[in-house]
């Protein structure tokens, strides 16, 4: 009896625990949208082994620097992976970090693909709108007159993808694919068939070619640097990709509100994340 009591005792203590740290994380998130605003993908491999257990960490900041964020079910629209195997959505633990463990079935080409849902996001300050706009490229979208009055309330959401590969790429095969999602960055350089000089990636918003846009490029041991590269008629964007290891490409879009709410804007924002190999000399 008094074991069973200790058991359950240990068992409740964990809970309060867990709904302790949960609120932490859920008022941490809800202060970060004005000072980190790119959300993605990274697992601790990017070329498993068939069979492996691999961690996969989601992150929201700037500059591939900032705070992970949990397995929050309620923040996700979709979270899955596809594979060789077909396609598997992923479970988790609520407030886990890393998010989710994923166990790789077979080799080939991996995708890890995450929707959210949508937040919201009031500017309360002078400039404050203006700044982002310039920051990610997107000032040409909103016209000066319609940059106020204070607050300028905005709707977003984000897709992220990660690409990995479990074992040797299969010959033939394209290196990424489109999944649907309303801002989508699809790789038409295969980053694992070594690096090429020029990465060139697709921007889609809704399915279509999205010209005009701003895609920028981080890596991970140099963050304060920032590639950038504008996508031409056709949606397409190159980019010099000159180091190997671990990359991450980012895109937003700025369309007029259509959702109920008193939202003024909707942003979309696009990830990519994806490992080069040591180029062969």
């Amino acid at each position: 009896m008094r074991k069973s009591c200790l058991v359950a005792s240990r068992s409740r203590r964990k809970c309060v625990q867990r709904i302790v740290l949960l609120l932490a994380v859920l008022c941490s998130l809800a202060a970060r949208p004005t000072t980190g605003h790119e959300f993605w993908i990274e697992p601790k491999q990017f070329r498993p082994a068939p069979g492996a257990k691999v961690p996969i960490t989601l992150y929201v900041g700037q500059y591939f620097m900032g705070n992970s964020y949990p397995f929050l079910s309620d923040s996700f629209e979709r979270f899955y992976y596809v594979d060789a195997r077909g396609t598997e959505n992923i479970r988790g633990v609520l407030g886990d970090d890393p998010a989710a463990t994923l166990t790789i079935r077979a080799p080939g080409r991996i995708w890890i693909v995450l929707r959210s849902a949508y937040f919201d996001l009031s500017y309360d300050k002078p400039g404050e709108f203006d700044a982002f706009l310039a920051r990610e490229g997107i000032d040409h979208l909103v016209p000066r007159e319609r940059r106020g009055p204070l607050p300028v309330k905005e709707t977003y959401s984000r897709s992220a993808k990660s690409l990995l590969v479990a074992g040797d790429p299969p010959s033939g095969s394209a290196p990424d694919r489109a999944f649907g999602l309303p801002l989508e960055l699809v790789a038409e350089s295969d980053p694992y068939a070594g690096r090429p000089a020029e990465f060139r990636v697709r921007l889609l918003f809704r399915g279509s070619a999205l010209p005009g846009a701003l895609v920028t490029a981080f890596h991970k041991a140099v963050p304060d640097r920032r590639l950038e590269a504008r996508t031409d008629a056709s949606g397409r964007a190159r980019l010099a990709l000159d180091r190997d290891g671990l990359w991450l490409l980012n895109a937003v879009h700025l369309l007029p509100a259509q959702k109920k709410g008193g939202a003024l804007w909707e942003t979309l924002w696009a990830s990519l994340t994806f490992e080069l190999p040591r180029r062969k000399e």
